[in-house]
């Protein structure tokens, strides 16, 4: 029975048939698919000299056995053009598996990996019960999330560490899986699954579960909405714009914009008044959501404070009429 070279920490020539055995029986069980095109780059590089020298692959020992955290591409390009390299292996040690996932999420040599990969690490699409596509408009949401109700500072995702993310996804988690759960069935409409969306319903949701269960649901579906009808109203108006530089854009909004049409839609519903024209004010820097409260859509730093409607919730239309009706039943008695 052939002997399994175990890595050993140093900077030392690594040739193919060193490679696939690491490949073999030592690759990380959560490691991201294979990037064909990307090994196959770094395979031309090597056949042509040109790949970097002492480039480091790691390696964490736990539960009794190694585990390739970083490097899967480039022992896979030795293995594919057969030019030995010289490598600088790191091998460090984990006390629990969580933290054999965190060193795999905070490798990003050669090729950034998605932190939904380094989730995945984490197991969090079967905590949540999601799969990887859900878990990455779940990770865009609760970033946003996290901006427009005043948790986070600024709307920058490249200020986030992994850690920091993995916070955020472990807080409002349950709460972003609600929220797409309100669109089953049609989520591969892309304009119901971005994090401009997905946000402001995990915000109603939160407060108004009930109504936001009713307003999302029948906005998803679509079945049998009138003209005029705010869901009706918002449902084309998103499918009508797409965030701002994608390709085929119509209408070309920010995600600023888009929070600002879904509350202007959700506050005539709330109202019980008809809308036929979604219409914002760009330059305002907190949106309110009736019955629910305000949140931040523009600016950095401390959480604005809130429009003067966000206090209290105004009685809807129809409350207003039935007590003109009363009163007018009154004065011609």
């Amino acid at each position: 029975m052939a002997t399994i070279t175990a890595p050993k920490e140093g900077i030392y020539m690594v040739d193919k048939q060193l490679s696939s055995v690491w490949l073999s029986n030592f690759n990380y069980e959560h490691q991201r698919p294979m990037r064909s095109a990307h090994m196959r780059g770094l395979a031309r590089m090597m056949e042509e000299g040109k790949f970097r020298q002492k480039t480091q692959i790691a390696f964490v020992e736990f539960a009794g056995r190694h585990h390739l955290t970083n490097g899967q591409h480039t022992l896979s390009a030795i293995v594919a053009s057969g030019r030995s390299q010289m490598l600088d292996v790191v091998v460090s040690r984990a006390a629990t598996a969580e933290e054999l996932a965190d060193d795999y999420a905070r490798h990003d040599t050669h090729l950034t990996r998605r932190f939904a990969d380094s989730l995945v690490a984490h197991e969090c699409d079967k905590a949540l019960g999601v799969n990887r596509t859900q878990l990455g408009w779940m990770v865009a949401a609760i970033q946003y999330y996290a901006y427009i109700t005043g948790v986070r500072s600024t709307d920058s995702t490249t200020q986030l560490t992994h850690d920091e993310k993995l916070s955020l996804l472990r807080e409002y988690g349950d709460l972003a899986k609600s929220a797409i759960d309100l669109f089953e069935g049609f989520q591969n409409n892309t304009w119901m699954t971005r994090k401009s969306t997905i946000a402001p319903a995990m915000f109603v949701y939160q407060h108004q579960p009930e109504m936001a269960s009713k307003f999302w649901r029948t906005f998803a579906r679509d079945d049998g909405l009138r003209i005029g009808d705010p869901r009706k109203t918002l449902r084309d108006w998103l499918r009508d714009s797409v965030t701002q530089g994608a390709s085929g854009s119509r209408l070309g909004l920010k995600s600023f914009e888009l929070t600002k049409g879904i509350a202007a839609c959700w506050n005539a519903w709330v109202d019980d008044r008809t809308l036929r024209f979604v219409r914002i004010d760009r330059d305002a820097q907190t949106v309110s959501f009736l019955r629910c409260g305000a949140v931040r859509v523009k600016g950095a730093g401390p959480f604005p404070a809130p429009a003067d409607d966000a206090a209290e919730p105004r009685p809807s239309a129809r409350t207003i009429r039935a007590a003109a009706r009363f009163v007018a039943a009154q004065l011609t008695d």
